[in-house]
């Protein structure tokens, strides 16, 4: 239980700082990478930030799943969204067209981590509260202090320097927010991680 709630910690605390990358340095790096003729798909990505952010979750809760002897459960929901996967992008593809698409696969993983964590709450303690109560606060405080910058400044100097003053930014303040509100805590756990995993 307890690695159990350590590893989705890391998961999340990461999960967070990489949706909050995505939505705010998404314009940039498709501009940068692939082209301003591809600014179209910017808000298609940005949408994806529920997947991100979830589809690590359920991966490592099926891997917990899958350890406690709850295959079946495991087995039928997989069935489950590969069902889902099926009709529901279709359907919100007709009625949204591409951001339909990219928001019902958002929701269809969520789905899953909401019943994994049903299924284990019968074999171990999940406290949702504890898992994301920090890393909400770090994503909250560098997403206002990106907004406090940039929203109402149009920036004309070199796009990379844009690009990387924004990552510099939403990593400076989410990892000192962070690190302010549980740094000790989080060292005691990445090292007790490393025990686990090298055996020392």
């Amino acid at each position: 239980s307890f690695v159990s709630y350590l590893t989705n910690g890391f998961l999340v605390r990461f999960g967070f700082l990489a949706s909050i990358m995505l939505l705010f340095v998404a314009k940039e790096a498709v501009i940068l990478l692939l082209g301003e003729k591809w600014l179209p798909s910017v808000i298609l990505i940005q949408l994806l930030v529920l997947y991100s952010l979830m589809r690590p979750l359920q991966d490592a809760m099926g891997s917990v799943s899958t350890a406690l002897g709850k295959v079946r459960e495991y087995s039928h929901l997989s069935i489950l969204q590969g069902i889902l996967m099926f009709t529901l992008p279709p359907v919100m593809t007709y009625f949204y067209q591409a951001k339909g698409a990219a928001i019902s696969v958002g929701l269809i993983v969520l789905l899953g981590v909401v019943l994994l964590q049903r299924s284990l709450r019968e074999r171990i303690e999940i406290n949702n509260f504890r898992i994301y109560l920090y890393p909400g606060v770090a994503a909250l405080a560098s997403s206002l202090a990106y907004l406090g910058v940039f929203l109402n400044y149009e920036f004309t100097l070199n796009l990379w320097f844009v690009l990387f003053s924004k990552i510099g930014l939403l990593l400076l303040v989410y990892l000192s927010v962070l690190f302010l509100l549980e740094g000790r805590v989080l060292v005691a756990r990445f090292r007790y991680l490393l025990s686990v995993v090298y055996g020392k």
